[in-house]
């Protein structure tokens, strides 16, 4: 493989115009970098690279600290397999219609920023971790966003998992928010309850063939996909000060995913294929 396959110098300013040119028929991931607006662009399928995977290498190319991030290792295949059945069972919790319509074919990319010490100082004070209080406070914003109506959302919490089989090394907690039970302790609560099902989900879904029977079962899909990224405070020597996913694909009507950048700034992505859903002021790049 020659550089010229993975790498490509642009002077495009729009980052979405990029994805629109991307071969993906030709290439399973490509770099772009902007001479005009000084942002790296990164595009990979899923099929081959998860999201924690592919940050962690673009943090050690563009010269930010990192922190290397342990899989979750899986229990003795005899747990994995009761861990399985109880799955199945709790599925039928999620087996309930969306809320939400999906009516837009290209997402709506919006961007908001929580403040790492005010996440932090949620969580020592509710004795929860980190990333359900990250959490809660970003569905508090999309019930806000939301008509009164929406009384639930269904949420896959996405859980660094390790896999030997492929590159993707995830899998998910699915929980159930309600309007009313959305704080910090509500979502830990749930995370906890629900905890064993990133073990039954990947058991479950592991095969192409299971995978795909779950694809085309609407009731099955999320209103909200949930990823939480952990790095270090430092920016590094590329003085980075934003980095962003962008989810073209997902099945999920909302994906979110939030990353630290500096020592204060906890950037969520949204990409949302609900109208009239806003959030904040949509980032221009």
């Amino acid at each position: 493989m020659k550089l010229g396959d993975i790498f490509e110098v642009t002077d495009e300013t729009d980052i979405h115009k990029i994805f629109n040119a991307f071969d993906r028929r030709k290439y399973l991931y490509r770099i772009y970098a902007s001479t005009k607006s000084q942002f790296v662009c990164i595009i990979w399928s899923h099929a081959i690279l998860d999201g924690i995977t592919a940050q962690y290498g673009s943090y050690i190319m563009l010269g930010k600290n990192v922190v290397t991030n342990i899989p979750i290792e899986h229990p003795p295949s005899f747990i994995r397999g009761f861990y399985a059945v109880d799955t199945f069972f709790k599925l039928s919790e999620f087996l309930c219609n969306s809320q939400l319509q999906k009516n837009l074919d290209v997402p709506d990319f919006q961007t908001m920023c929580l403040s790492i010490n005010e996440i932090k100082r949620v969580s020592k004070q509710n004795k929860v971790s980190f990333p359900a209080t990250a959490c809660a406070m970003y569905l508090s914003r999309i019930f806000d966003a939301l008509p009164e109506s929406v009384s639930f959302l269904k949420v896959f919490i996405s859980v660094y998992i390790k896999n030997s089989n492929r590159f993707n090394n995830y899998s998910i907690i699915p929980i159930i928010v309600q309007r009313c039970k959305c704080s910090p302790l509500d979502i830990n609560t749930s995370i906890s309850k629900n905890k064993t099902m990133l073990f039954g989900f990947y058991e479950l879904f592991r095969t192409s063939l299971l995978t795909n029977v779950k694809s085309q079962i609407d009731t099955l899909k999320p209103d909200v996909i949930f990823a939480s990224m952990k790095n270090n405070d430092e920016i590094g020597d590329a003085k980075l000060n934003r980095i962003l996913v962008y989810n073209y694909t997902s099945s999920a009507k909302i994906y979110a995913c939030g990353i630290q950048t500096g020592a204060d700034n906890f950037y969520i992505n949204s990409s949302i294929r609900v109208a009239n859903v806003s959030l904040s002021t949509p980032l221009k790049i």
